[in-house]
């Protein structure tokens, strides 16, 4: 049987008694995390300055269930101006979950937010939605064809060692880097941050080291953007008042040499983003690190699983499992969205075809 969702549509900063309700679905499900009302509001100060943002939420039995912000936006495709609905998960996030999505059969709730837009919004041709985690697979049919990004994982609950996660060759020859660092530059500790009064401490000290090597040469780094700088704090503050952040700080002897910036969801924890020491990278300092959290979430009490945010080239030498994530995408039935859905269906088909023609042997 069909859940029986009713929306409530509001385009502007909710009131308290929402924001209080959105709240608390987000702490009575601890994989809503990341969704809940102060990063949303984050991303949406910092990064969508002058967006119109909309925010749906779903009650059931007059109790609300499931919130998914989103902003519109146009783009010119063909001389065609296009409006689009994006949900509101930055690129520094990396993954989104909706917020209480955890309780419903996903596609049944996807295709009630979907009916409720095309009947009670006007204006928008194209919905998508990116990055989304969720245990059961989007349908097929709410897919983006060819939509294909993945991140790695590993299990940590099923093993008493690392030994039984990392393959014997890259274990010995991380554990011979790690001793190498040892005796060059002093005994390694491994520290992990969770409470609110040392994340600041930690995340300058993250900053710093993200901030030594090629990022910062590249200006990718995270003190190369004040915005995104901004946005790091202020989320990682979020986090922490959540009980959700978790810094790691490796140190060698008392200097800091690499770091992980992590949050956790429900019985996961995100190493979202790695960093070391530049003038150690020969040592595989972030190697070291990764080999170590692994080590340490082994007897950390509530973690199942150790999450990347990415299925990188480097992360893909630890031979982790893969995760793909899912995507969403809608066609509204204007003119312009039906004719964006013909654009797009030939697109991918002749994409389909090359690929096939690339693979085929002459």
């Amino acid at each position: 049987m069909q859940a029986d969702f009713h929306w409530q549509l509001i385009t502007e900063r909710p009131r308290q008694a929402l924001i209080d309700e959105w709240q608390q679905l987000s702490e009575n499900n601890p994989d809503s995390c990341s969704s809940s009302f102060p990063i949303f509001s984050i991303n949406s100060e910092i990064f969508l300055k002058g967006r119109k943002i909309f925010y749906a939420f779903a009650y059931k039995n007059e109790k609300m269930v499931c919130v998914i912000p989103f902003f519109i936006k146009s783009k010119i495709v063909n001389h065609l101006k296009i409006n689009i609905l994006q949900t509101i998960n930055h690129d520094h996030i990396d993954t989104y979950v909706i917020a209480g999505q955890n309780l419903w059969d996903i596609n049944e709730l996807i295709q009630s937010f979907l009916s409720f837009l095309q009947y009670n919004l006007k204006g928008w041709d194209y919905f998508h939605a990116h990055n989304l985690i969720c245990e059961a697979r989007v349908s097929q049919y709410n897919q983006i064809p060819l939509y294909d990004k993945k991140l790695a994982y590993f299990e940590v609950s099923n093993n008493t060692s690392a030994a039984g996660i990392i393959s014997k060759k890259l274990l010995k020859n991380v554990t011979r880097l790690q001793n190498k660092i040892a005796s060059n530059k002093g005994p390694l500790n491994l520290r992990c941050s969770v409470d609110e009064a040392d994340f600041k401490s930690d995340l300058k000290v993250f900053i710093e080291l993200e901030g030594s090597g090629w990022k910062s040469r590249e200006k990718t780094s995270i003190n190369c953007n004040s915005d995104v700088e901004d946005f790091y704090k202020q989320t990682w503050a979020a986090f922490s008042a959540q009980g959700k952040s978790q810094i790691y700080i490796l140190y060698a002897g008392d200097v800091p040499i690499a770091g992980s910036l992590s949050f956790r969801h429900g019985r996961k924890v995100f190493l979202h983003k790695i960093a070391y020491l530049d003038s150690l990278s020969r040592y595989g300092a972030g190697s070291v690190l990764v080999k170590l959290i692994i080590e340490s979430a082994l007897t950390q009490a509530g973690v199942d699983i150790i999450c990347f945010n990415t299925y990188s080239d480097w992360v893909q030498r630890w031979h982790p499992l893969i995760y793909r994530l899912n995507s969403i995408e809608y066609f509204n039935n204007t003119p312009k969205g039906l004719l964006l859905n013909m654009a797009f269906g030939l697109y991918r088909s002749a994409s389909r075809l090359y690929k096939y023609l690339q693979q085929k042997p002459v």
